[in-house]
């Protein structure tokens, strides 16, 4: 990879577009060198391949605020509202590992603070930037770009801020990018983590008392379940018994009622044949007004007999209305009886041990029996509840009416009887004439009472009848009420048994009715509420997992980077420290150099923290920042390796005796500085280095040992020197001359020197 050109616009006192193209020379990268006087702008050229590489400090790039880098205006021109740098890499030969040959980076800024990163025209991250940087082996802080008076930086700096420098200079940087976007996710996972695990301990609670309700409700439904079984086992057994009754009762009434009809055709037919021996033998008028009298006295009793069957009957019948369906006793009533028992029983007991005298005996066997009696009486009410009566009293009329009728009755009859001996008296003396006429009237007499007899029946089946009918509708009530849409199976359905049969089902009923009310009510919704919430919490189980998974996975990530950063770095450290000591010696001609490394057993922290200014530092701190493991219960399942905490800089010229990097002259100060970005150019070389003045400090003679350095590193890497030294001209196959002119905007002049040499020998 090599540097193709770099275009810049708009950037500091390059008001103008210039374009600069740095070609291969043969067998080498090559040298350039950008020449011109002080002031010109040579420098800027630096800073804007610094910039568009990424740069976020204003302060390394010269400036105060962002829009600083954009052309600020002079006298006879005006200021820019945009700066824009691209710079064009050659990737033919695969030294970046992506899949393009040419790399554009674009870098632009606007006075309004809004700014874009492009990679071949199209919009990119400053981490993306980064990235790419990393795997080309090069950046825009270190040894790439080395600025204007920061040749001996690397000198004067701490171990510990050297560390930076080494990480590129390795070629770690690539994996410590890598690492601290693990530790990011890492610790974006790991949070996720304590956040889910955290909603689940507060959903389980809630799930918990959820599935505990959800399983009420399931015994409840088993209940219900079985409760309605019973339900409809009991009320079909008592609906059917009452209808096997009522038409039992019913055919016994229709059969009296036929008995009745016929024993009424038998008194016509007998009242018939009397009135006709009335118009055909001619008796008394005595025993005839007896006779009439007798007549209707007895169809007057008929009259008053059947109004009091039918008043009977509906008095009767009004009674049994009176009664309601059974219902069971409450529970409240049940506990207040059982604790009147064991009152009773405690105060025989008390009664008992106090015993002294044999007299109270039977006092104390009467204590006893009142609690016996009780609990008999408890336990019919459960076996079977008293009903429920009616404080209404039935019509009082029909009770005065059926009096009324009793008395009357009554009278009618003793005076019929009273008719029927003076008719007796009478008809003996006629007796032996009217044989057939007593005849008939006895006949008449029997069919009257048979009638009688017949209408008492037919009451009494009314009322029972009527009784039946009552309680059917009691019956269907409580069915109505107790099993809603099964009434009809219910009273379709085949069932057996008598109402005593029923009652090891009735007692089955109230237990289970009793269960249910110590279960109370439970919301239905209750169930779909439980679902939802168990499905959040298997799915909240199931992201934990992934989680965990995943957080493994980034911790196997950390162990192999760490592994890898070691391996590159230890093998790197040592080549550099060799190349090192070479240039060394050639620049002074001898002398003692090395590299001594230190390192530290804790976990490594990505990157070094920086401080950052513009207006995208909050971007590059984003990137940049360190990105520490936190907790030590992470630490531990990070494998523990030999970080770099720093690195000592020995350097001793030839014939002196140097303790501290600070006794070292200026000079000196320079060229080791250059020999060590020498021995880390011939190690790891980037795919170009840019020296602004980096050689501005030496003499003649280390001049041109620099420049021949210069042109034999150019065989690994492509060199663009900003210079006033001749000696670096030299080596240079191509020369840019930078001027600027009134209106203070800098210019380009470019020279080809192999070109120029050739036309000057013609």
């Amino acid at each position: 990879m090599h540097l193709q050109s770099l275009s810049i616009q708009g950037f500091k006192s390059f008001a103008r577009h210039v374009q600069l193209e740095f070609p291969l020379a043969g067998a080498t990268k090559g040298v350039t060198t950008i020449v011109g006087p002080n002031g010109s702008g040579k420098s800027n050229i630096a800073d804007a391949i610094r910039w568009v590489l990424g740069e976020q400090s204003v302060k390394l790039l010269r400036g105060k605020k962002s829009a600083d880098v954009i052309f600020a205006g002079s006298e006879s021109k005006g200021k820019l509202g945009m700066a824009e740098v691209t710079l064009y890499l050659d990737n033919t030969d695969g030294t970046a590992d992506v899949d393009m040959s040419e790399i554009a980076l674009t870098r632009r800024l606007y006075r309004s603070g809004e700014s874009d990163y492009l990679i071949n025209n199209k919009k990119a991250r400053l981490q993306d930037v980064a990235i790419l940087l990393a795997r080309a082996h090069f950046g825009q802080r270190t040894y790439s770009v080395i600025g204007q008076g920061m040749i001996d930086h690397f000198l004067v700096a701490s171990p510990a801020e050297r560390k930076e420098f080494f990480d590129e200079a390795t070629g770690v940087k690539e994996f410590q990018i890598k690492r601290h976007q693990a530790v990011l996710k890492l610790t974006r996972t790991e949070e996720n983590l304590y956040e889910t695990e955290m909603l689940m301990s507060e959903i389980e609670p809630h799930l918990r008392s959820l599935k505990r309700q959800v399983s009420k409700l399931e015994k409840r439904e088993e209940i219900e379940k079985e409760l309605l079984d019973v339900q409809r086992q009991f009320y079909g057994v008592l609906w059917h018994d009452l209808t096997r009754q009522h038409k039992t009762l019913q055919k016994q009434y229709f059969e009296i009622e036929g008995k009745r009809n016929d024993a009424q055709r038998q008194y016509d037919e007998v009242k018939k044949l009397l009135r006709e021996l009335e118009q055909k033998e001619t008796t008394s008028e005595g025993l005839l007004e007896l006779q009439r009298a007798y007549q209707k006295h007895a169809e007057a009793v008929q009259e008053k007999r059947l109004a009091l069957n039918k008043l009977q009957s509906a008095l009767e019948i009004a009674k049994v209305r009176k009664e309601v369906a059974w219902e069971a006793i409450p529970l409240s009533k049940i506990i207040e009886s059982v604790k009147g028992l064991a009152a009773k029983h405690e105060q025989a007991l008390v009664a008992l041990r106090a015993l002294t005298d044999l007299k109270e005996l039977p006092r104390l066997l009467k204590a006893f029996e009142d609690a016996h009696a009780s609990v008999q009486t408890l336990l019919k009410g459960l076996q079977r509840p008293a009903p429920e009566k009616n404080n209404s009293a039935p019509d009082p009329s029909l009770a005065n009416s059926m009096e009324e009728n009793k008395k009357t009755l009554v009278l009618l009859e003793e005076e019929m009887r009273q008719v029927a001996r003076a008719m007796e008296e009478q008809s003996s003396q006629e007796k032996k004439n009217k044989t057939q006429f007593f005849q008939l009237q006895h006949t008449f007499q029997e069919r009257q009472e048979t009638l009688r007899g017949l209408d008492e029946q037919l009451g009494s089946l009314r009322v029972e009848l009527a009784k039946i009918d009552t309680r059917r509708e009691g019956l269907e009530q409580e069915m109505a009420r107790e099993l809603v849409e099964y009434v009809v199976d219910v009273k379709n359905g085949t069932f057996s048994g008598t109402a005593e049969s029923v009652e090891p089902l009735r007692e089955k009923l109230y237990d289970l009715k009793n269960k249910l009310e110590l279960i109370g009510g439970i919301d239905p919704e209750v169930l779909e509420e439980y679902d939802a919430v168990r499905q959040r919490y298997e799915f909240l189980e199931t992201h934990v997992a992934d989680l965990k998974k995943a957080v493994d996975d980034l911790y196997k990530i950390l162990n192999e980077l760490d592994n890898q950063t070691k391996a590159r770095r230890d093998e790197a450290l040592k080549e550099i420290n060799k190349q090192f000591v070479h240039f060394f010696k050639v620049l002074f001609g001898g002398g003692k150099a090395e590299l001594k490394p230190f390192f530290s057993d804790e976990v490594e922290d990505n990157l070094d923290e920086e401080e950052e200014e513009g207006a995208e530092a909050e971007q590059e701190k984003e990137l940049l920042a360190p990105a520490p493991l936190g907790p030590e219960k992470k630490q531990h399942r990070v494998s523990t390796v030999r970080v770099l905490a720093g690195v000592d800089i020995t350097a001793v010229p030839p014939g002196k005796k140097i303790i501290n990097l600070n006794s070292l002259s200026g000079g000196e100060r320079a060229m080791t500085s250059i020999a060590l970005i020498c021995a880390i150019i011939a190690v790891n070389p980037s795919p170009f280095v840019v020296l602004d003045e980096v050689d501005a400090a030496l003499d003649e003679a280390n001049s041109i040992r620099f420049a021949k350095i210069l042109e034999e590193l150019s065989h690994y890497t492509q060199f663009i020197c900003i210079t006033h030294n001749r000696a670096s001209m030299n080596v240079a196959h191509l020369l840019y001359g930078v001027t600027m002119g009134t209106d203070g905007v800098s210019s380009l002049l470019s020279v080809k020197l192999e070109e120029a040499q050739a036309q000057a020998a013609r």
